[in-house]
């Protein structure tokens, strides 16, 4: 099945980027009998319909006329992947932005990410890791001033890196941002959760 023969009289919106769908586990499975086309994840649960333009497009003259539909099934009771993306799929998001459909599909797989980076760690260590990533990312930007500017020497950068107190807590600061973030991912019921929360909003890391 694919777009160009099931529905040869549609035409994209022009933000459509059909590769960037790819990259996300994508493929075309529209069918004559839809109404428009539809692309879908099998990994996720995912349907993406994307309507024609609005006067061939079966609901035009509808109130809030938007040409994507992303929607989202579970797997149910003793299934192991989904074989029918439409069946019991529930509706995610209705826009005329292809960036936002994005915006929830990545999210989703950021949110993925984030469980498998703190799975079976405490929230001592992840705590420990985000002050690193945070102090790591400080040096790569002296780092990288360094190159726009030709800089011959570090010893610019090593002044300022030990004898700026300001720095230290611009790199807390980095570091509480990356905490709060594993914290909002988290399941509440998560025994790391509530430490990382705490830190990150009660200022831990600053003196």
């Amino acid at each position: 099945m694919s777009q160009e023969k099931e529905h040869p009289d549609w035409n994209p919106p022009q933000d459509f980027d059909f590769d960037k769908l790819k990259t996300e586990g994508f493929e075309d499975m529209s069918w004559h009998n839809d109404a428009y086309p539809f692309f879908g994840d099998y990994k996720r649960g995912y349907t993406l319909g994307v309507d024609y333009v609005e006067d061939k497009s079966d609901f035009q003259g509808e109130d809030n006329f938007v040409r994507y539909h992303l929607f989202k099934r579970e797997l149910a009771e003793g299934e192991k992947e989904h074989e029918c993306l439409h069946d019991d799929a529930e509706h995610v998001l209705s826009t005329d932005c292809f960036h936002e459909v994005m915006a929830v599909l990545q999210g989703t797989d950021q949110e993925r990410r984030v469980k498998e980076l703190c799975k079976g760690k405490d929230a001592e260590q992840l705590i420990s890791e985000m002050e690193e990533l945070a102090e790591e990312a400080l040096q790569k930007a002296f780092l990288h001033i360094q190159y726009h500017l030709h800089a011959q020497s570090g010893d610019q950068a090593c002044y300022y890196w030990d004898n700026n107190p300001k720095l230290e807590k611009f790199t807390a600061m980095m570091a509480r941002y990356a905490v709060s973030e594993l914290a909002l991912v988290l399941d509440e019921d998560d025994k790391a959760c509530q430490p990382l929360a705490y830190y990150a909003y009660a200022g831990g890391g600053e003196s």
